[in-house]
C-alpha cells in the first residue's frame, strides 16, 4: 500500500478571495435634475413668503410701538391724577361730615392732666437732648407708655449709677456715632425680688439717680418740716414788717 503524498507548496494551488462587483456609475437622469430644480424653486419661495410676512408684522409692530418710559409715564400721571381726585373727595367729605369727636385733646394717664395735644411729652433723651434707647430689665421703653415724670426720671440718669450694694444698676452704654443706650436693671426674676422693690418706676429711678436717701421717707418728712419752719418764718417777718 502507497503513502499518501502531502502536496508540496510547489504543487499547492491557492484560492483567490472573492472580489466584490465593481458598481456601476451613478448617472442623473434628465428627469431627476428637473425634479430637483422644480423642489429648490418651491422650497425657496416658500421661505421667501415666511419672510416677507415676517417683515410685514415688524412695521406693524413699529407702527404701534411706544416707548415703555412714555407708556410708563402716562400710567403714573393717570394713578397720580386719581389719587388727587379721591384726596379731594375724602376732604370733601370730611367738611361736609360732622363727627362726634372731632376733637380729642389726647388725655391718658400717661400724659400730662391738659393732655397730649395741649402739652406734649418729653422724649427719652440722653443730656444733649438726642433720642436714646432706654431699657427697663431688658425690655425697651416707650414714650407712650410712660409718664411724664418717669420719663424725665430716666432723663437724669447721664452717668452709670448703682444702688443697694450693687444690685441695682443704671449703665450708660456707647450705641454709635453721637448715640447711647441706658440699661437700668433690679433683681425681679423671683416674686420675693418683685415683692421688695418699690411701687413705682419713679422712685426706683430717683433712688438710683440720687442715692437712697432721696427716697428716704423718715428724710422726706424732715426735709418736708424744715421746710413748713422756714415758710413760718419768712410769713411771721412779712407780718412784722408790715
Amino acid at each position: 500500500m502507497e503513502d499518501e503524498k502531502t502536496p508540496s507548496p510547489e504543487n499547492a494551488t491557492t484560492t483567490e478571495p472573492p472580489t466584490a462587483a465593481t458598481p456601476p456609475p451613478f448617472t442623473v437622469t434628465k428627469e431627476a435634475q428637473e425634479w430637483f430644480e422644480r423642489e429648490w424653486v418651491r422650497r425657496m419661495d416658500h421661505h421667501l413668503r415666511i419672510f416677507k410676512n415676517l417683515e410685514a408684522k415688524a412695521r406693524q409692530f413699529e407702527d404701534k410701538y411706544v416707548p415703555p418710559d412714555e407708556q410708563l409715564g402716562k400710567v403714573a400721571a393717570a394713578l397720580m391724577a386719581q389719587n388727587e381726585v379721591q384726596r379731594e373727595i375724602a376732604a370733601q367729605t370730611a367738611r361736609t361730615t360732622r363727627h362726634s369727636n372731632a376733637y380729642t385733646p389726647e388725655i391718658s394717664v400717661f400724659s400730662y392732666p391738659e393732655g397730649d395735644t395741649e402739652h406734649k411729652k418729653p422724649m427719652l433723651c440722653d443730656e444733649k437732648g438726642r433720642p436714646r434707647d432706654t431699657y427697663f430689665c431688658g425690655t425697651r421703653q416707650e414714650e407712650s407708655l410712660l409718664t411724664p415724670a418717669e420719663i424725665i426720671a430716666f432723663n437724669r440718669i447721664t452717668t452709670t449709677k448703682q444702688s443697694r450694694g450693687g444690685a441695682w444698676r443704671a449703665d450708660i452704654q456707647f450705641a454709635g456715632k453721637d448715640r447711647e443706650r441706658l440699661m437700668v436693671f433690679v433683681p425681679n426674676a423671683s416674686l420675693n425680688e418683685r415683692m421688695e422693690l418699690p411701687s413705682g418706676l419713679q422712685i426706683i429711678l430717683l433712688e438710683l439717680e440720687s442715692g437712697p436717701g432721696a427716697v428716704d421717707p423718715l428724710r422726706l418728712t424732715e426735709e418736708i418740716q424744715q421746710l413748713k419752719d422756714q415758710l413760718a418764718i419768712l410769713l411771721k417777718n412779712q407780718q412784722v414788717a408790715a
